[in-house]
């Protein structure tokens, strides 16, 4: 079983700065050794994927510390909302705070600076489109410079150019649940 989390649930759930984990796939016994062999063996015996995906939501919410820290929060919100298009600058701006002090509460929290996230979630929505729309049009659409520009992008997070990519429709956290980046 594979769990998705977003970066704020990270920090919440596994009570570890995203920096930490940022860019990896980790065994759920190397985070949380009490969900080691016998957790997994609770999820066989479980029998079908409801009590299954019920023992991981329960395992998961004992676990959860405190409340994401809000300026990281109120950041993350932005950055989805706008797809990954909104100018750092101008949010940092509007904490009050200076850029360093924001970007370093960010990527302690998070694992990326706001900038890299912001990138990140504006490749994820347009790679949602690809094979939807021309590519030219789906940068367009996603605040790319031009087509090169989300080609270099797509090679860079996907390891592959846009029209492999779509022919690929490989899975992502959000196909897999059945929805589009949000």
């Amino acid at each position: 079983m594979q769990v998705y989390l977003t970066p704020l649930g990270v920090s919440q759930l596994l009570v570890v700065p995203g920096r930490e984990v940022a860019g990896r796939v980790i065994a759920v016994e190397d985070l949380i050794p009490q969900l080691g062999p016998s957790f997994s063996e609770q999820l066989a015996e479980a029998g079908t994927w409801r009590p299954r995906f019920d023992l991981v939501q329960s395992a998961l919410l004992a676990r959860a510390g405190g409340p994401a820290d809000p300026l990281v929060a109120w950041l993350w919100d932005r950055i989805t909302e706008s797809g990954g298009q909104v100018r750092i600058r101008e949010l940092v701006a509007e904490t009050g705070w200076s850029h360093r002090y924001v970007t370093t509460c960010f990527q302690r929290a998070v694992g990326l600076t706001p900038k890299a996230a912001a990138g990140v979630v504006r490749f994820e929505r347009a790679a949602s489109d690809l094979g939807t729309l021309p590519v030219a049009e789906v940068a367009v659409r996603h605040g790319y410079a031009d087509q090169s520009h989300l080609t270099r992008d797509a090679v860079r997070y996907a390891g592959e150019p846009p029209a492999t990519l779509a022919v690929s429709r490989r899975p992502t956290a959000h196909t897999a649940l059945g929805r589009t980046p949000g």
